[in-house]
């Protein structure tokens, strides 16, 4: 069993170097999420890319899936973590599928 709705995704480009209070960017990041409450967040690392800055770095990727809403809630305190960066938004069609401890 499943569910679809119309979801969007966050985005966001930062580099593998950058810190907040001496930790990754991408952990805290993680962890303002999952306080947040939204629905998950992916991070990947890149082998290689070149940002606003023309240089070569590595770069990570945070995706973010939730209700529109709660991404825009989500883009201001965002600003306060991410010194330098790009993030993209998309709609997308989210596909819930059935709890798998419950499926068992």
């Amino acid at each position: 069993m499943y569910a679809e709705t119309i979801g969007s995704r966050l985005r966001l480009f930062i580099d593998q170097g950058d810190d907040r209070e001496g930790r990754p960017l991408w952990g805290a990041i993680v962890e303002l999420v999952r306080t947040e409450g939204l629905a998950g967040v992916t991070v990947s690392g890149g082998m290689e890319g070149i940002g606003a800055d023309h240089l070569a770095s590595i770069p990570v990727v945070i995706e973010v899936v939730d209700e529109p809403e709660r991404i825009d809630a989500l883009l201001p305190k965002l600003a306060a973590y991410v010194p330098s960066g790009i993030a993209t938004i998309d709609e997308v069609r989210v596909i819930r599928y059935a709890d798998r401890a419950a499926a068992r």
